[in-house]
């Protein structure tokens, strides 16, 4: 067996994928293969959201790949349309198989897992900070990049007296805000999951989000783990132009996030089930402690 990733010690994608190959290690004799650049004895490059692994008796490859978008080493699954490969894909919603899966490809796609930032943040204590609040300020948040990102909606909120954000902040600043606002919007970025969602979740404040199209591994249930808003794209338009369009916004997503937000935000009932369930769902399938055993289970490894 062979494994194939890059190593960045900083990123969580590299973070996952060092632990589970030392786990990989232990139970087959396998080669693990660190690169930064492409790979002589691979056709296609890998991106450093992906993991390859090679049985190299069986001949079968599985690639597990969080990656905004599809790297050219599925150009390899497409080719050889073995039923024997498998891809484990996070950002579903932007991909070719959204609607081609099961059709055209005998190699089984699968949906995956989504990561925070990092692995080595510690969550928890945030989690801690928020549990003890007693009032949550009556806004909601968001950081992150809007330039070069598309995310036209969120500068129309700028000074909005319901709204904090956009601006960028140091990291200690950011995660103490998320302790004490009552919820955080996520809007697409490159993909539609963003590692933000994760973080929210690990902290306990519920997302804003019109409802994901990108399933993950297990599902994310609207209005249980997340507070959802009806899509408002055509049901004829594809499913990547939709998260697309959501993220490039407009007066009607405007619209959309600050009415759902009148509707819930003094229902602490709701809001505190909405935090429960997420926090639940990040301590079950993507908490450092759970994660690993997590992906061994989905991916039969």
């Amino acid at each position: 067996m062979k494994i194939y990733f890059q190593k960045q010690e900083h990123v969580s994608f590299s973070q996952m994928f060092a632990k589970l190959s030392e786990v990989l290690k232990e139970k087959y004799e396998c080669e693990i293969i660190h690169y930064v650049d492409n790979l002589k004895d691979l056709p296609y490059k890998l991106f450093g959201g992906d993991m390859l692994i090679h049985y190299e008796d069986e001949d079968r490859y599985t690639l597990l790949s969080l990656s905004d978008y599809q790297s050219p080493i599925h150009r390899m699954f497409v080719e050889r349309n073995n039923e024997k490969d498998q891809i484990f894909y996070s950002q579903m919603s932007g991909s070719s198989y959204v609607n081609n899966r099961n059709k055209n490809y005998k190699f089984k796609i699968n949906n995956f897992i989504y990561l925070p930032k990092s692995l080595l943040m510690d969550y928890d204590k945030y989690h801690d900070m928020r549990n003890k609040e007693t009032e949550y300020i009556d806004k909601f948040i968001f950081r992150g990049n809007v330039i070069g990102r598309g995310r036209h909606t969120i500068p129309m909120f700028e000074n909005h007296k319901y709204f904090t954000g956009y601006k960028g902040v140091g990291t200690e600043r950011y995660f103490e805000e998320l302790t004490k606002h009552k919820l955080a919007l996520s809007v697409p970025g490159t993909g539609e999951l963003c590692y933000r969602d994760i973080e929210c979740m690990a902290v306990g404040i519920p997302i804003l989000k019109y409802e994901f199209l990108t399933e993950l591994n297990p599902k994310l249930i609207p209005n249980y783990h997340y507070v959802s808003i009806d899509r408002i794209e055509p049901e004829s338009m594809g499913i990547g132009l939709k998260f697309r369009t959501e993220r490039d916004g407009g007066k009607e997503y405007y619209e959309g996030y600050l009415k759902r937000f009148m509707e819930v935000k003094d229902d602490e009932k709701f809001l505190s089930e909405i935090s429960k369930n997420a926090r639940k769902y990040y301590e079950d399938y993507l908490h450092p402690k759970s994660l690993i055993k997590h992906v061994l289970n989905i991916t039969n490894l």
